[in-house]
């Protein structure tokens, strides 16, 4: 089973590749509209992990194929809100989905970097492909946003914005 860990350049999912990167690598879905910090940060996050845990770790960037999150909001002709998400789902959730399905014979596992403070708040984002597990390791380990800002200032790799 191959696993993978969800990406977004944040706190926990930095922790996340800290973590656990020797046993996963990473995925990303680019919405082609990010700053340029978070692709710094993509590469920043992955010499780290290739450094001190395995020299093959990728961060694999996935994207939709509907072109820019503004080319899309211009062709809806309205943005996403409350009651239209068009966003995360075509933008993140789909694209991911679309880029484990390779994985489909082998089976895959998703870590997704719930810390235990968001237990009961939040669940994740994911299309619960059926041969897809979603595990939550921060969460199921106690880890809260503050432990793991903690363990990326030891690491050097605290988000400085």
């Amino acid at each position: 089973m191959k696993k993978f860990i969800s990406f977004s350049g944040g706190v926990e999912s930095t922790t996340m590749c800290v973590l656990f990167g020797d046993k996963a690598d990473a995925v990303f879905a680019d919405t082609g509209f990010e700053h340029k910090q978070i692709y710094d940060r993509i590469g920043l996050v992955e010499e780290w992990v290739q450094n001190f845990h395995r020299k093959d770790f990728k961060i694999h960037l996935v994207k939709s194929g509907l072109g820019t999150l503004p080319d899309r909001i211009k062709e809806m002709g309205y943005y996403p809100g409350f009651k239209r998400r068009y966003c995360t789902y075509q933008f993140k959730i789909q694209p991911i989905d679309n880029f484990l399905k390779q994985f489909e014979k082998g089976g895959a596992e998703v870590l997704i970097g719930l810390n235990a403070d968001e237990i009961g708040m939040r669940t994740g984002s994911h299309g619960l492909l059926p041969f897809v597990q979603y595990s939550y390791p921060l969460a199921d380990n106690g880890l809260s946003r503050k432990a793991c800002i903690e363990i990326l200032d030891r690491v050097g790799l605290k988000p400085q914005f």
